[in-house]
């Protein structure tokens, strides 16, 4: 077989596709934080309730934590395609189509004010978020550097597909489904 038609490995496929990964720790209050599409803040017009985790409403995309207030580390990844699904290290994982109409998307918690997130490859246009959760339920304050809950945001270039509970094994996520 000639080398240069020779198909890459998965792996090396994976990582040109990733554009952008950035980790940031936000502050989180009333169980919290969002992706903003415009200036305006988001107000979940109802909880999670097919999923336990996302909300897309018109301006914006609210996700809740187990956390009431406090300190949540999130890893937030633009890609080109469609990433990997690692379901093995997460407890709940959702994914949701999102009409983006601005050329930047904002992750806002309370009090520390936005991150940028680095402005989708084609926005505006149709988009494909995946949020990953785990430790949920823990409640601890941050010991030793380490934050108790975790999120990482997946979003690339999608047509519009309808959202899907991939992964809901937390406590926390399947009492907050139960109770809608």
């Amino acid at each position: 077989m000639d080398p240069m038609k020779r198909p890459r490995p998965a792996a090396a496929q994976i990582m040109t596709d990733l554009h952008s990964r950035t980790s940031k720790r936000i502050f989180v209050t009333y169980h919290t934080y969002q992706i903003l599409d415009t200036d305006l803040p988001v107000y979940p017009r109802s909880l999670p309730e097919e999923n336990s985790l996302v909300v897309v409403e018109t301006n914006g995309i609210a996700i809740t934590t187990g956390l009431h207030s406090g300190w949540v580390a999130i890893t937030v990844e633009r890609w080109a395609s469609a990433p990997e699904c690692d379901l093995e290290a997460w407890e709940d994982v959702v994914e949701t189509p999102v009409i983006w109409t601005n050329p930047q998307m904002e992750l806002w918690g309370e009090g520390e004010g936005g991150i940028l997130i680095i402005p989708p490859s084609q926005a505006p246009g149709n988009y494909r978020l995946r949020v990953h959760a785990r430790n949920r339920e823990r409640r601890e304050i941050e010991r030793h550097g380490e934050l108790p809950e975790g999120h990482l945001l997946q979003l690339w270039p999608s047509p519009p597909k309808a959202s899907e509970l991939l992964k809901l094994t937390s406590r926390y996520g399947i009492r907050r489904l139960a109770k809608s």
